[in-house]
């Protein structure tokens, strides 16, 4: 009779539970398992042998039975792809506890991924036959080539539109930001993004000759209306001798330009508006900043550049695509593996976030590919103790990750072909100067900045106590890492290749001179390498303090092969106080250290917008009763200083070796001002090898017998060994 009474039981509490509409999870040592996968059914319970559909269900299932246990709850995700056409959004409710965390997690290392569009299979696409489209196609391979579809008639009417952007609409508080639209759909294949067709299909065209430079940005203003009503004129360098290429082009009514046409550091993404045959101009709809299209003898920086994209007549390689907006047809010329695979394109369509955490707690997401969207792949603001562990994220325009919360943890994870920012890291508090206990560890980021180039760099940092450690980030068209904010701490990682194309810019770059209280931060431990090497660029360097930045730190690092002739700098501190370049090894650095006094000479003009702002900041908060006051004593004497030439930068406990380079002038180079301005001491420069493992071998370790410690007294070893990712 014992027996039936246990079957009676257990049978009512399966009913209890199937009335309840809630699933018997799994357990094991308390802890609380579910099982998603993309053969499931989300009227299944969640079992390894029934798992659910979706991870919507297993969201809902969690909210309605909040386990109350000390161990952590799994949703294990089954192998396949996950398509999501809106953002799973995770709030307060959906919260774990630092005890009881909710992890997300492949099953058994299982292929997952995320993707934030949608396939196009192959079945879809047919030849074009359409005599008015073939037509306007150059290339005669092209012609038989080319293959389309249209979207429309499979239910994608939403792709976007390209817009105006470029320097500056990183920044929020730029009104002219109103002209730029998120991220439009782009087209993958195998992983791999696709090319909008352009002209030339590799490198750059150069102006000419300028016929009207446009209208200019008045900075002082918060519009300029003629500003988004027309554009500069000009002609540039054809590359055809018997025909003017624009001139094929007349069938083309959205055609832009990407390039340089100001400033070097100015790139601009704008619209073309007129093209003119007979006269070989071109107009754009719009102004560009930083004084318009210039001519070419402006500057020191080098020829002005872009080239045109957008335009099925230069569809003319594998790989290179066209979207019609008007009617939603489709045309690319397909990869070669295309032929021999049943795969179809991806097309990204999400414009918010895969995964957005608002004010949740606790919860992990594990061993996932995120791939394939509009926006970012991770968003996270007011939130706490997220965690995004060894994950790859890739392909996603706008990009990767933005963090706006307390104790996130990004670790072991691979970020990479990211339009925009890999990662914004942001939280901590100004006021209080609460670190925000934020980790960015382990993590390799690299060729982000494809569809925004200037000022989006591989990492922004902002707020209060934000930390980089160990991290690999190559490869990027601007900085490797831009610092708004007080007291990071940025170590052991390794900078290489990054910037790669733009100009006076830097791997690490930081620009506060206005905000004259975020300061304190640390650069500490870091393998800078191979930067700014090619002739003709020039102006690229490891770390940049620009526009009269205040107070950091840079000790413990190793520079390897920095800059030629042409470059300016290794470190660079353009004009700002309390900098202290301590206890690091420059070898085969062009110019390890230059500094310039930019508010004496061409800033001057500058000097009353910045004393106008330094002022209001200290109008606006009482530093001396803020935890400011103590930390940062030299902030409270910041109006009394000098602020056109301070005298108390240090360069100090630094080895420079030089066995392969000649220094470019001498180790440290003060512009605008006498060399004694720089506090200097202890400093060793050395032609013979300070004590490496092995130089040769790029193995910059100390021996322990090092003639730099006898040389040096006080100098403290880099531990170059622990510099970049984890073994």
């Amino acid at each position: 009779m014992k027996q039936y009474g246990v079957v009676f039981c257990l049978c009512m509490i399966v009913i209890c539970c199937m009335s309840c509409d809630l699933p018997i999870p799994s357990k094991n040592n308390n802890a609380i398992i579910y099982h998603v996968s993309p053969d499931g059914d989300d009227a299944n319970p969640g079992t390894e042998v029934k798992p659910f559909r979706t991870i919507e269900r297993a969201q809902q299932i969690l909210r309605q039975h909040k386990p109350e246990n000390t161990g952590e709850t799994t949703v294990y995700l089954h192998k396949g792809v996950y398509a999501f056409d809106k953002s799973i959004t995770f709030s307060a409710e959906d919260s774990g506890t630092k005890d009881s965390p909710i992890v997300f997690t492949a099953y058994q290392n299982q292929s997952v991924k995320f993707i934030g569009g949608k396939e196009l299979p192959k079945k879809w696409f047919s030849s074009v036959n359409d005599p008015a489209i073939v037509e306007r196609i150059i290339s005669d391979e092209a012609k038989r080539k080319v293959i389309s579809v249209n979207l429309h008639e499979h239910g994608i009417k939403e792709y976007g539109q390209l817009s105006m952007r470029g320097f500056p609409d990183h920044d929020p508080e730029m009104p002219h930001r109103q002209k730029k639209q998120p991220a439009p759909m782009e087209l993958f294949y195998g992983g791999q993004r696709q090319t909008i067709a352009r002209w030339p299909n590799t490198g750059h065209l150069t102006l000419a000759e300028v016929l009207d430079a446009g209208p200019t940005w008045d900075w002082d203003k918060d519009d300029t209306p003629e500003f988004w009503l027309s554009g500069g004129t000009f002609r540039f360098n054809s590359k055809d001798a018997n025909s003017w290429r624009p001139g094929k082009w007349q069938k083309a009514d959205d055609v832009w330009v990407s390039g340089f046409f100001s400033k070097a550091w100015a790139w601009n993404y704008n619209k073309v508006e007129k093209i003119a045959p007979s006269a070989k101009t071109i107009t754009l709809r719009y102004g560009v900043l930083e004084g318009g299209v210039l001519s070419n003898d402006t500057t020191k920086y080098g020829k002005r550049y872009f080239y045109f994209e957008n335009l099925l007549e230069e569809i003319d390689q594998p790989g290179e695509y066209y979207l019609d907006r008007n009617d939603g047809t489709l045309y690319v010329w397909p990869p070669d593996a295309w032929d021999n695979s049943q795969e179809g394109f991806v097309v990204s369509l999400l414009v918010g976030p895969i995964l957005d955490f608002q004010k949740a707690e606790h919860i992990a997401f594990k061993n996932i590919i995120f791939e394939g969207g509009r926006g970012f792949a991770v968003r996270c603001q007011g939130s706490r103790g997220i965690v995004i562990d060894n994950c790859e994220i890739r392909n996603f325009t706008t990009g990767g990750m933005y963090i706006d919360a307390y104790e996130t943890q990004i670790t072991n994870s691979h970020i990479h072909h990211t339009g925009g920012t890999a990662i914004h890291l942001l939280g901590g508090d100004f006021e209080t100067l609460t670190p925000s206990g934020n980790v960015l560890d382990n993590c390799e980021i690299d060729n982000f900045g494809y569809w925004d180039k200037v000022y989006y760099p591989g990492i922004t940092i902002r707020g209060v106590g934000q930390r980089i450690s160990n991290c690999l980030i190559h490869d990027g068209p601007h900085m490797g890492v831009m610092i708004y904010g007080n007291d990071h701490m940025i170590e052991y990682n390794e900078f290489y290749s990054v910037p790669n194309e733009l100009r006076d810019m830097s791997a690490i770059y930081v620009n506060l001179g206005e905000r004259i209280a975020e300061r304190g931060t640390v650069i500490g431990r870091n393998y800078f390498h191979d930067i700014g090497l090619a002739d003709d660029i020039g102006k690229q360097g490891a770390v940049y303090f620009d526009s009269s930045t205040n107070a950091f730190t840079v000790e413990e690092n190793m520079f390897y092969n920095i800059g030629t002739v042409a470059s300016d700098w290794t470190v660079m501190v353009h004009g700002g106080s309390y900098m202290n370049i301590r206890n690091n090894v420059f070898v085969d650095c062009a110019k390890p250290y230059h500094s310039a006094f930019w508010l004496t000479t061409w800033g001057k003009s500058w000097i009353p917008w910045y004393e106008k702002r330094w002022e209001a900041m200290f109008e606006k908060y009482d530093f001396a009763s803020m935890p400011h006051g103590k930390k940062y004593p030299e902030l409270l004497r910041f109006l009394e200083e000098d602020r056109l030439i301070p005298d108390n930068n240090v360069f100090e406990r630094n080895v420079i070796y030089n066995p392969s380079k000649a220094v470019a002038g001498k180790v440290v180079t003060i512009k605008d001002t006498d060399e004694k301005v720089l506090i200097q001491k202890d400093n060793w420069t050395t032609k013979d090898d300070p004590g490496f493992v092995n130089a040769k071998e790029k193995d910059f370790r100390f021996k322990k017998d090092a003639k730099v410690f006898k040389e040096i007294p006080g100098f403290s070893d880099i531990h170059f060994e622990e510099m970049g990712l984890k073994k």
